[in-house]
């Protein structure tokens, strides 16, 4: 092109240039604003994944249906069957004590999980007191998921609540306010039928903004990574260990079976203990989670380098653009240096043109994307970049301008 062998140039063709300029500009804002979110995205599942280290001898068991042999013509469970099932599994758990297990799961009347439900139940709800918008951060964990949280986020506050007792509700200081709720929240969902009540329960209050990392192992890639930590959330500790036999409750330790992690070198122990025949295998689930986060961790750093050289490539872009300007501008410059007059409007308005251009391609990123900060900031770069090089050149220009004007230097 003519425009960088340093001939005169037609001014479309520099137009023209420019233009790629801008656009190239515009494609990089949108990139670099998509990999800052990518990028923040992978930190922090990096971040919150790493957590599962604590509990990689924890395993997740799998167990076979064993009620086809118990079920009656009307496909009637045996009364008799289910309740020493039940008891075996209530024994099954508490023989793990309060640390060697870890338990989570979310009240399962969040708004979002009721929004279709029947009409007849949503009045149920509402005929009980039950708020569901306090059902969104409700989590029934067990003792060893408090424990493990301690010892995660060393600086959360968990009181001294009673070891002897049925359990504790952690609820964060805004939530204080909505005790009751909770209360009628836990007694429909847990409870309802129990000799088990939430007011049985100890009330720690905690400093709001606590983190809990919730060791969940259940649902879809995507899910897992979005689901493993919560701020602010309301706590059912269940001291498990401590519940005596309840006809009503201990149809629920089948489900605490299945979506309870438990120490891997405990398990085949504790299971002939209960005398229970269904088990089938195990998995441990830190070795899928784990191994995904080194899988994040090799895409952060795909992105990080490949965004790198992006960068110096945008930059070259504009930097062989400023150089051909102020290569068309050398004699002028030089001679206006050596009669005193000053330079920095010519080099101003000679650049004027790339500074409106790439002030009007932020203006429009950041109304396309709404990221201001990333916007701000590469914007600022260019103004850096646009400003170290016109300033190099007209030193250079300054040094060698006898030479300049009899056509012996060229500014690089």
């Amino acid at each position: 092109m003519a425009v960088l062998k340093n001939k005169k140039s037609n001014p479309l063709v520099l137009y023209i240039w420019l233009f790629g300029i801008l656009l190239s500009c515009f494609i990089f804002g949108i990139t670099v604003s998509e990999s800052v979110k990518t990028i923040s995205k992978s930190a922090q599942e990096i971040a919150v994944l790493g957590n599962w280290k604590v509990a990689q001898d924890y395993n997740t068991i799998t167990w076979f249906e064993n009620t086809a042999a118990h079920t009656d013509e009307n496909h009637q469970l045996d009364a008799d069957f289910m309740k020493e099932s039940s008891a075996k599994q209530r024994t099954f758990i508490q023989s793990f004590g309060a640390d060697n297990w870890l338990y989570s799961e979310s009240s399962s009347l969040s708004p979002e999980r009721v929004e279709y439900a029947p009409q007849e139940f949503k009045q149920e709800l509402t005929n009980n007191g039950v708020d569901t918008k306090l059902a969104e951060k409700l989590f029934y964990v067990n003792t060893g998921l408090v424990d493990k949280n301690k010892e995660l986020n060393s600086q959360n506050q968990y009181g001294q609540p009673n070891a002897d007792g049925v359990g504790v509700l952690y609820i964060p200081s805004s939530q204080m306010v909505n005790i009751e709720g909770i209360r009628k929240l836990i007694d429909y969902e847990y409870f309802q039928y129990s000799s088990f009540k939430a007011e049985d329960f100890e009330i720690v209050e905690v400093p709001d903004g606590q983190k809990t990392f919730l060791f969940n192992h259940k649902g879809e890639q995507d899910e897992l990574f979005a689901k493993q930590e919560v701020i602010d959330a309301v706590l059912v500790q269940i001291n498990f260990q401590n519940l005596p036999e309840d006809a009503a409750f201990d149809g629920k330790y089948d489900v605490f079976a299945v979506n309870g992690i438990f120490k891997q070198d405990l398990i085949k122990e504790k299971i002939d203990q209960a005398g229970l025949t269904n088990f089938s295998s195990m998995t441990k689930v830190s070795e899928q989670l784990l191994l995904a986060r080194e899988t994040i961790i090799s895409q952060l750093t795909g992105t990080v380098i490949a965004l790198a050289m992006l960068v110096l490539a945008q930059f070259f872009i504009i930097y062989e653009y400023i150089s051909t300007r102020m290569k068309q501008k050398a004699k002028k410059i030089s001679l206006q240096s050596l009669l005193g007059t000053s330079s920095g409007m010519e080099i101003f308005q000679s650049l004027l043109p790339l500074i409106l251009g790439i002030f009007f391609v932020s203006l429009l990123t950041i109304l396309m994307r709404g990221d201001f900060v990333v916007t701000i900031l590469v914007g600022f770069l260019y103004i850096i970049e646009i400003s170290a090089m016109s300033g190099f050149a007209f030193l250079q220009v300054k040094k060698h301008r006898v030479q300049i004007i009899k056509g012996d230097f060229e500014i690089v």
